[in-house]
């Protein structure tokens, strides 16, 4: 999706709560701005986006090595030749 040129507008609302602020974040010529963080003084700023990568891809997280899953249950787990249940 690309963002630059994009509106959205919403509500910003405090955990708990069922009303809050107006916002409208706005993306434009490369550059991010969010109506709800002027009050703190912040203005617009630079952003990056990119596209999601697709499953699988080389960059995905990948679990790590020293992390043990746990053993599968079930009549196609048992060692070869095993007859226990």
């Amino acid at each position: 999706m690309k963002l630059d040129g994009r509106t959205f507008e919403g509500v910003v609302l405090e955990c708990g709560k069922t009303s809050g602020d107006a916002e409208t974040i706005t993306f434009k010529n490369g550059r991010f701005h969010s109506s709800a963080c002027e009050r703190y003084g912040y203005g617009d700023g630079p952003y990056k986006a990119s596209a999601r990568r697709k499953k699988g891809s080389p960059s995905r997280p990948r679990p790590s090595p020293a992390v043990r899953q746990a053993p599968l249950e079930g009549p196609d787990s048992r060692p070869a030749g095993s007859t226990a249940r």
